[in-house]
């Protein structure tokens, strides 16, 4: 059993309580997605991977909300560098693709994540939609990826032309990928509308949309286009990792999202946080999430000593729900059998003593998906656990169900 002793030593900060991290070796295990795989240790089952709020299933630990910038935590992502616009109803956004002919790859990406964001609000503020609204959406969304794959542009354009001209088109080079005109900020924004899309309707995950994210994966790990602005890259990797995984795209159906997944955690993201990049903490719990929801089974080793060697900074501005899926991520490619190495271990220790310094502040659902994550870990702190149950039980009245059934698990 894993032992760590300094949580009231360092309780005070984050920075303090990496002090009684121990730099012990630490041998881990590692999952192919069940998206909740169920074993005989935990009450966890099954959970669904697209929903823009906590929700709670017939067992386990739950995931949350997409991936979002650092300045604001419960709004959607805003892309980078973009003058700021009125929003626009989803009605008005409707209206808004249905106007636009053949666009070109960027205001398709604009397109897709405005309507994305639109969505996003409609479930965050649980407003219906009208009869035959969804649906509309889902055509718009379709629309748009359409735009964004080789040989749709311009698809609206004169079909009728004499024998000779066709000729002549036949012996033209095949029209650019639309992907490769895109940058970070768009590539990163569409998998996350993506996956919004697919969480209203998932008839919206079409063979189309499987062909962008692998068009975009393909240009991610073939390109330094990620690399780009160097200070958001981290960003970037975990939105466009999230957003595929949560679009239900998994490393076994998808060669280049497996590539992309391989590629992204064993050089491209640990060589950027060893290099003192600035990587906040949603972004970095999100690619974990995204490595279970993916499947992905390959080793993290590299990812995870990278995050260990520099948690006082990645997740310095780290709220509960930040730790919280980390550290359930982090369980379930354990339980899974992916090596996570010895960086874990650092991890943990800043995880549980941050975990019982803001244990007042978290939803009861965090509290039960840490304990869950320590007891699967066998990190035993029972200082820090102690706080963290009574503040379960504080809050015993407005948690669900399961949340304390898979604390009750996690203390027996």
């Amino acid at each position: 059993m894993l032992q760590y002793d300094g949580y009231n030593e360092g309780r005070g900060t984050g920075r303090k309580a990496l002090r009684g991290v121990p730099a012990a070796t630490w041998p881990p295990p590692a999952p192919l997605l069940t998206l909740l795989p169920t074993d005989s240790h935990s009450c966890c089952h099954t959970i669904h991977p697209i929903h823009t709020t906590p929700h709670t299933h017939a067992g386990g630990p739950q995931q949350y909300q997409p991936p979002q910038r650092r300045r604001s935590h419960s709004s959607p992502p805003t892309a980078s560098r973009r003058p700021p616009r009125q929003p626009l109803s989803l009605e008005q956004q409707l209206q808004r693709i249905a106007g636009a002919q053949a666009p070109p790859p960027k205001q398709a990406s604009d397109l897709l994540y405005q309507l994305g964001k639109c969505v996003d609000q409609q479930a965050k503020q649980r407003k219906p939609y009208e009869p035959g609204q969804a649906a509309a959406v889902v055509r718009a969304g379709v629309k748009l990826v359409a735009a964004l794959l080789p040989g749709e542009q311009g698809a609206g354009s004169s079909s009728s032309s004499s024998s000779s001209s066709s000729s002549i088109k036949a012996a033209a080079p095949p029209p650019p990928n639309p992907v490769q005109q895109l940058g970070s900020v768009e590539i990163g924004l569409t998998a996350w509308a993506l996956a919004q899309l697919v969480g209203l309707d998932s008839k919206a995950r079409s063979s189309s949309m499987r062909q962008l994210v692998d068009s975009m994966a393909e240009h991610a790990v073939g390109s330094s286009v990620m690399d780009q602005p160097a200070d958001e890259a981290c960003r970037h990797y975990s939105r466009l990792m999230y957003g595929a995984a949560a679009a239900g795209i998994r490393c076994m159906d998808s060669r280049p999202v497996a590539q992309l997944f391989a590629a992204a955690t064993a050089e491209r993201l640990p060589r950027l946080l060893n290099a003192g990049q600035q990587c906040n903490a949603q972004d970095v719990s999100n690619i974990f999430l995204a490595c279970h929801y993916a499947g992905f089974t390959g080793s993290l080793q590299q990812l995870v000593s990278a995050v260990g060697s520099r948690m006082g900074v990645v997740m310095e501005d780290a709220k509960p729900q930040n730790w919280a899926n980390m550290l359930w991520g982090c369980a379930k490619l354990q339980a899974g059998g992916v090596e996570l190495g010895q960086g874990m271990p650092a991890i943990l220790g800043a995880g549980v003593a941050a975990m019982a310094e803001q244990a007042s502040k978290a939803e009861p659902q965090h509290i039960s998906n840490t304990l869950w994550a320590l007891a699967r870990f066998g990190w035993q702190d029972a200082g820090a656990v102690g706080v963290l149950a009574a503040a379960l039980a504080e809050q015993a009245g407005r948690a669900e169900p399961q949340h304390i059934s898979n604390a009750l698990w996690a203390l027996s």
